[in-house]
Order: C-alpha cells, then structure tokens, then sequence
C-alpha cells in the first residue's frame, strides 16, 4: 500500500515535470523550458517534445546542444519544417555553408517564404547578399520583398561589390 502511495506521488512529480517544461516554452522562458526538459525521464520525451527542447535549445542561445538534439528529432522523422529550423540553427552557429546547403535543400523541396528568407539570410551571412536579394525578388513575397529592400539599401551589399572588384 505505502509502495503504491510513493509509486503513484514519483509519477505525480514526473508528469508535473512535463507539465512544468511545457509551461516554461509556451510562456517564452525558453532556458527555463530547457533546463526543466532535461529533467524529464526519457521515457516521457516523445518527438513533439524532444522538438519542443530543441527550440528551447536554440531560442536560449545553447547552439551546441540544440544541434545534438535536432539531429536525434531528424533521425527520428525529418520533414521540411524540421529541417528548416536546423538550417537556421546552423546559420546561427556560424557554419554558414553548411547552413546555406541545408537551406537550399529545402528550398529545392519546399519553395516557402519561410524558406526563401531563411536561405537568403543564410547566403547574406556567407557574404552573397546579391544571390538573397536575387532570390527574394524571384520569390517575391510581401516579408521577401522587404528583406530584399533591406539587403539592397545595406551597405555591406556595396563592401561585398567593392571586394570582388579589388579580389575577384
């Protein structure tokens, strides 16, 4: 009986885990929300909630460990979605070609606004904002066209022209 008690109080503390760790990532507190996942038993972290870490991950500036943790939510089930994020999180690391060839893998497959923006941030932070401002107004939607704008009228456009021309 007493084992029973103490049995079903753990499972009241595991769930209230959970609970907490949801709580956290929908409220924004996304290091908070991190901290409380890793606290959850791995028996109770599904793949919408390993995502859910992993965004936290990523949303608390913790690159190294959200990058471990999108490649055990790709490995499981990768979908444009999925990968989109990782190739943010890769441009967010600094691995800007890796990230830039992620992004257009989904763009290849999956020809989004999302994901012309997330390529053309991803090629602007590799030093080619003319091939983003190229895709953006191929693209052509309302967030596109204002990134677009915003690249153009950028002086790191005109550097990245001047370097060519000194050091093609």
């Amino acid at each position: 009986m007493m084992l029973c008690a103490i049995s079903a109080i753990a499972q009241q503390v595991t769930d209230a885990r959970l609970t907490l760790a949801n709580s956290y990532y929908d409220a924004g507190s996304y290091g908070a929300a991190a901290d409380a996942y890793s606290k959850v038993p791995p028996s109770l972290i599904d793949r919408d909630t390993r995502l859910r870490w992993a965004r936290s991950l990523a949303w608390s500036n913790q690159l190294d460990a959200a990058e471990r943790m999108y490649s055990q939510v790709r490995r499981e089930a990768s979908t444009p979605d999925v990968e989109l994020e990782y190739g943010r999180l890769l441009s967010w690391m600094g691995a800007s070609r890796a990230s830039v060839d992620a992004l257009q893998r989904v763009y290849a497959q999956n020809r989004t606004e999302d994901a012309a923006i997330a390529l053309a941030n991803a090629m602007a932070w590799n030093g080619n904002r003319e091939g983003a401002v190229a895709l953006l107004d191929e693209f052509g939607g309302t967030k596109a066209k204002e990134l677009a704008e915003q690249m153009r009228s950028s002086p790191e456009i005109r550097i990245e022209r001047l370097a060519l021309l000194v050091d093609p």
